[in-house]
């Protein structure tokens, strides 16, 4: 097998390893998962809630895996100044994409994005949610514009 099958399999044992403590999940999620997310530009995820019966996120935790030293202050405050609308559609349950490819009848959200974390020019976006509306996101900065092939979706 070669090196990004194995890491692949890693990270999915990773996101299931549910023995693994709430405050641990995500931090090691992330620290597994780096040999397919990491592009030089970092990392980070957040676990975020979406309340049955409303439109509503909750941004529960966020955590930064690697990057340059100011990428968790220029993710935060991409993050936290997002228009919430933009955030609830961007979170769509189980999406494997790029910010380019989401956005491209709204350029305007990544821009966003790029106008705080201004070293990349896209994004890896992966989502996943549960029944419960508990979710994480991934997000990875891209040095390009980048489209997934649907084998890359796929395999995400």
């Amino acid at each position: 097998m070669d090196r990004i099958g194995s890491s692949m399999i890693d990270f999915a044992e990773a996101a299931y390893d549910l023995e693994r403590g709430d405050r641990e999940w995500l931090p090691t999620l992330l620290k597994r998962g780096l040999p397919v997310l990491e592009h030089g530009l970092g990392v980070a995820g957040y676990e975020y809630g979406r309340p049955p019966h409303s439109e509503a996120v909750e941004l529960r935790d966020v955590h930064v895996a690697s990057g340059p030293k100011d990428f968790a202050e220029r993710h935060l405050r991409a993050l936290s100044t997002t228009d919430p609308e933009v955030l609830r559609r961007q979170l769509h349950p189980g999406s494997a994409t790029t910010g380019s490819e989401h956005s491209k009848d709204h350029p305007e959200e990544l821009a966003h994005y790029i106008s705080h974390v201004d070293y990349c020019k896209d994004v890896l976006f992966l989502t996943a949610v549960d029944a419960r509306g508990a979710g994480v996101a991934i997000v990875a900065p891209l040095p390009e514009i980048t489209t997934l092939s649907p084998q890359e979706t796929q395999r995400w």
